[in-house]
């Protein structure tokens, strides 16, 4: 046995040459590439020929002139690629592999090695997710940068989620919820008092009121914070809670807002400790542009749809003028209407119905803004559109009592010397149904964000490419689709089936034969059922015409490959 295994060990030192030896069947690809330096070491190598191989195929691998241990190599289902699993890891250092194939017929197809680089010892966590380049070589990586995870818009989904990266949807869309309704209170609540209510931050009600209204917005910030770095990381929510992921959100102008948010959100503590602070003429600007700067981050949630410059200011002017209203309606229904009171509660009741009038209808211009931006035509076609339906009848519905509500105290508490118990308690049920009408309106607003709106799909880069290609085999079920023009290329990948782990899970694109093309080897970040999209501004290069092919890697095994037709760019 010692002789055998030195046999081999000389026939691995004999196979250190890093070129490929001319054969009847020439190497394409190889995963690890020729020449490459690998971080740790791989679980299996791909070996990916010119021409159909046979049955008959022997591979053998060496490190630091030791023979290493590898597993039966098996053919892919392209019937090019030899898959030999890594028994056991390989130790630092140089490696090679040298094999002979045969072809269908059972005669010798050529043999040949290559050598990479181990720099480490096998590593349990995931691997870096960034491609480099080796131009010229077809089927080595190509430049291209990480797809953004969109977990949970895949057509199908984990029977049992997995614990290591599950949908974060839900957490997020109810810590928005949150959020919302804590950051509107405090703010539409301090915005009533200075403007109508001076006298209320001598109550012992109104002090607990806004209390009350930082606590839940500092939770629901914190939250979102965590949810949104969950996402951008591809991590499970809880992984998000710990800050020292949230510098995933440093990229993007809405993870910028919300971490931004949770610093005004906290410093809003200098005004709710001393709500005497927003009257006083000293410190008022301060007291009060802390949680409307904090309100206004919220218009920077979301990036997407035409005219996103517009969407911006809109959404601004949309969170606050929203702030205004629910925060006052809050404020009225929790401690002005709590029972009979002198001059000052009427103050407080007819200052909002004055204020309440212009803050629904800056409410509705600048939601008509952003209806138009992200759904146009299209709201009965997509889920966005149709939640964004549903929350237009309830608006009208809340604007209808809203409105019914406030004649009826301008016309009986307007120009009273004081509140009567019996106006105080009719209008605190108005006021409370309209409040709840908008709790159904904000959490409407925080499901929409949920989907994707109709614009989105026509205007934005990951959304610009053909018809999309299935990929399958006995495990996995995915589709693939590419702008499919020379130069930079949007990338959407869905899986809709996953019977194993998505480990090491790569979209490889290998340039037609006998061109210049560079291949391209783009990792994907999913781990479960679901969508992945690259934009057309960090495109993939595909740098010459022709037919392309599209192959997807699971752990280095071929899952299934097809050919795609890349057309020259349009003529100036």
């Amino acid at each position: 046995m010692a002789l055998a295994m030195g046999i081999v060990g000389a026939l691995g030192l004999l196979a250190l040459d890093p070129s490929p030896v001319a054969a009847d069947n020439p190497l394409v690809s190889s995963s690890p590439a020729a020449d490459s330096i690998v971080e740790a070491s791989p679980g299996s190598i791909a070996l990916t020929f010119t021409a159909p191989i046979g049955a008959q195929n022997t591979v053998v691998g060496a490190c630091n002139g030791e023979t290493v241990p590898l597993g039966a190599p098996t053919i892919g289902p392209d019937g090019l690629t030899l898959n030999v699993p890594v028994v056991q890891p390989l130790p630092s250092g140089d490696c090679s592999v040298s094999w002979t194939v045969s072809n269908p017929d059972s005669t010798v197809g050529g043999s040949g090695s290559i050598s990479f680089t181990v720099a480490g010892p096998v590593d349990t966590t995931p691997a870096d997710t960034t491609p480099t380049t080796t131009p010229g070589t077809p089927g080595t990586p190509g430049s291209g940068t990480t797809p953004t995870t969109l977990p949970g818009l895949g057509s199908g989904t984990d029977p049992e989620p997995s614990t290591d990266d599950p949908s974060v949807e839900g957490p997020l869309g109810l810590s928005r919820l949150v959020l919302t309704l804590g950051l509107a209170a405090l703010f539409g609540a301090l915005v009533l008092i200075v403007l109508a209510w001076p006298e209320g931050v001598e109550y012992i009600l109104t002090v607990r009121f806004l209390r009350s209204a930082w606590v839940i917005a500092i939770v629901g910030a914190y939250l979102t914070t965590a949810g949104l770095a969950a996402e951008a990381a591809g991590r499970s929510f809880a992984a998000g809670l710990s800050p020292a992921l949230w510098s995933e959100l440093t990229d993007t102008i809405p993870g910028i807002a919300a971490l931004a948010r949770v610093a005004l959100v906290a410093a809003c503590i200098w005004v709710v400790a001393r709500p005497e602070r927003v009257v006083d003429p000293v410190t008022r600007a301060a007291a009060l542009g802390l949680p409307a700067a904090a309100v206004a981050t919220l218009g920077f949630s979301s990036d997407e749809g035409r005219m996103v410059v517009l969407g911006y200011a809109a959404g601004v002017g949309h969170a606050l003028a929203m702030a205004v209203w629910f925060g006052g309606l809050a404020l009225l229904a929790r401690v002005v209407l709590a029972g009979p009171g002198e001059e000052d509660l009427v103050h407080a009741v007819t200052g909002f119905s004055r204020i309440a009038n212009l803050a629904i209808g800056a409410t509705v211009v600048t939601g008509g803004v952003q209806l138009w931006r992200l759904d146009g035509g299209s709201l009965l076609s997509t889920g966005h559109g149709r939640v964004i339906l549903l929350k237009s009848l309830v608006v009208a519905v809340m604007v209808f009592v809203g409105v019914a509500a406030r004649q009826w105290a301008m016309a009986h508490v307007a120009g009273h010397d004081h509140l009567p118990a019996a106006s105080a308690a009719r209008l605190r049920r108005a006021v409370s149904i309209e409040a709840a009408f908008g709790v159904v309106v904000l959490t409407l607003t925080a499901w929409a964000l949920s989907f994707t709106p109709g614009n989105v799909d026509a205007d934005s880069g990951p959304q610009n490419v053909q018809a999309p290609i299935a990929l399958t085999n006995a495990q996995y079920d995915m589709t693939v689709a590419l702008t499919q023009q020379v130069g930079p290329n949007a990338l959407v990948v869905t899986v809709s089936r996953a019977d194993a782990p998505l480990d090491d899970f790569v979209i490889e694109l290998l340039p037609p034969e006998a061109s210049a093309g560079v291949g391209i080897s783009q990792p994907i970040a999913l781990r479960q059922p679901g969508t992945a999209a690259l934009g057309l501004a960090d495109g993939l290069p595909l740098n010459v015409p022709g037919v392309w092919t599209v192959v997807a890697r699971v752990g280095g095994v071929a899952i299934d490959s097809a050919n795609v037709n890349v057309d020259p760019p349009p003529a100036p």
